[in-house]
């Protein structure tokens, strides 16, 4: 009797014991699969990125100037830059043609390693408005046939410049689309969230100067493809192509540019001496590759790569003023660098550009060396 309860006893615990097993594996993959299911509806960047601190969003805007309103994309980013402050920058639809650009720096309060995500309490770097103008530049451009515009002048158009270069009237440029990529993932709808990697996608149209029309309906012949690559580290990489949709001649390009009030004290071109910055100023280089600005201890750097498309000044007729500062009045300067100079001839469905990289930074580094 005894013999037949402690067989029976032992076959109750072997089958406890494997019931036990069987809900731990069921436990197993039950979690398993939850993990799976978030991961798949988290949005991208959230899972453990830390070098800086997204928000996307679109959202409906009023232009400050025209008052008509209008479907707005913008993109915050914030990264550490100092020990007070984190710099956000801020990009999104601006100015007289409401085209993508750089709008203006803002800074956040330093709370640690990881950015800061409070953007509600973001204020203006330097108490400087840089979303005035264009950081990405115009064109003076003009279609080589049909030459159909109602306004037939040498002005810009695309960046800042509509229909009376910069003075008002119809948009010159539009943007067709922007995308943003986290972490390698493409964003769909509005986004915020903590990541390590960036990329962030635009197209614009460009109308000629002899082909923008006063309604609005201006015949586009460029079309530019930006691609801006970003870790975290407060240096901005771009690479910009321009797709030409017809044959055109290009007067004056100068492609990246910079508004200088939040550094204007000083400035140095490549390894040079530093200069007045509030003032109209050049580079004495023929393939100018580097510009310093700076006011008390923030820096911003500009450097060119010479070696790849409209880069190498090819398309200049003349090397004598490669980098310069034009100055506007008191405060009121802006860095450009000149890549197409002098009546240039573009063929239709070819494709130039050109490559940066915009480098913001705190207190003097050791080595101030270019870097092409």
């Amino acid at each position: 009797m005894l013999i037949r309860n402690t067989a029976h006893i032992d076959k109750m615990r072997n089958k406890q014991g494997g019931s036990i097993v069987k809900l731990k594996k069921a436990l197993v993959v039950s979690v398993s699969l939850i993990i799976l299911a978030a991961a798949a509806i988290m949005p991208s960047g959230c899972s453990g990125g830390s070098n800086m601190y997204v928000s996307f969003k679109t959202y409906t805007d009023k232009n400050p100037t025209k008052y008509h309103e209008f479907e707005n994309t913008e993109i915050n980013v914030v990264s550490n830059y100092n020990d007070k402050n984190d710099f956000v920058m801020v990009l999104k639809k601006m100015g007289n043609n409401d085209i993508f650009n750089v709008y203006s720096p803002y800074v956040v309060e330093n709370i640690g390693d990881k950015p800061n995500n409070d953007l509600e309490n973001k204020t203006l770097f330097m108490n400087v408005n840089l979303g005035v103008s264009d950081w990405f530049g115009p064109y003076i451009v003009s279609a080589d046939e049909n030459a159909d515009g109602d306004r037939k002048m040498n002005e810009f158009t695309g960046g800042n410049h509509d229909y009376l270069n910069g003075s008002g009237g119809s948009a010159t440029g539009r943007t067709d689309s922007i995308r943003l990529v986290v972490d390698g993932k493409e964003i769909e709808g509005d986004y915020e969230g903590y990541a390590d990697e960036i990329d962030i996608y635009w197209t614009n149209y460009i109308q000629a100067n002899n082909t923008k029309k006063e309604d609005g309906s201006g015949r586009e012949v460029l079309k530019e493809m930006y691609h801006i690559n970003y870790t975290g580290n407060n240096e901005w990489n771009v690479d910009q192509q321009i797709e030409f949709l017809e044959d055109v001649t290009i007067q004056t390009y100068y492609g990246m540019q910079a508004i200088n009030t939040a550094w204007n004290d000083e400035v140095k071109f490549g390894d040079g001496e530093w200069l007045e910055g509030d003032t109209t100023v050049q580079s004495e280089s023929e393939s100018e590759n580097k510009i310093t600005l700076r006011k008390a201890d923030n820096y911003l750097e500009l450097n060119l790569d010479t070696t790849y498309g409209l880069g190498t000044r090819e398309h200049m007729s003349s090397r004598s003023k490669t980098a310069f500062v034009s100055s506007y009045g008191p405060n009121n300067s802006k860095t450009y660098y000149f890549l197409v100079q002098g009546s240039q001839k573009f063929s239709a469905g070819t494709i130039d550009g050109w490559k940066g990289t915009y480098k913001f930074y705190y207190g003097e580094p050791a080595a101030t060396t270019s870097e092409q």
